[in-house]
């Protein structure tokens, strides 16, 4: 059950970065759009760059915190 709770902690830290640098992207570049087609286009391309966002973070904290994952074990 720890190890769900991880996973999803992970996906949802995955999922706030990509809000967050969606948010700093627009704000440095303004709207990204000039109509509602292209702002659709941009708001489909968002959902598709979440979900990545979402599975890295999971995949991320899953293979860090695996029983089989040597690399962050100590030596003792």
């Amino acid at each position: 059950m720890s190890r769900l709770i991880k996973i999803i902690t992970g996906g949802l830290l995955g999922a706030v970065f990509v809000i967050l640098a969606a948010y700093l992207i627009g704000s440095l570049f303004g709207p990204l759009y000039n109509s509602e087609e292209e702002s659709a286009r941009n708001f489909k391309l968002f959902l598709l760059i979440l979900v990545g966002g979402i599975w890295a973070g999971a995949l991320l904290v899953h293979r860090c915190t695996s029983k089989h994952n040597k690399a962050f074990k100590s030596d003792s």
